[in-house]
């Protein structure tokens, strides 16, 4: 979500994603997006009237046109 400029991100987490840089998972910082992304997602589903399942596939399919960093991490809960 932050690449539509709906998330933001502080300055140090900008940097560590920018630089490819992996966030630990379960860490403060990774649990901060997710949630975020859970909230968010909710309030967008709920103004739009759409499914969790069809704001993904929209999402996912713009992500995937767009160049832009995203966090990264190691984990098995996505």
């Amino acid at each position: 979500f932050h690449m539509f400029d709906l998330l933001t991100y502080s300055d140090s987490l900008k940097e560590k994603i920018n630089k490819g840089l992996f966030l630990e998972s379960g860490g403060e910082e990774e649990m901060a997006i997710r949630s975020a992304c859970i909230l968010l997602s909710n309030q967008i589903c709920q103004r739009q009237k759409m499914s969790t399942l069809d704001l993904y596939k929209t999402v996912w399919a713009m992500r995937k046109s767009k160049k832009h960093p995203f966090h990264l991490t190691q984990t098995i809960f996505y």
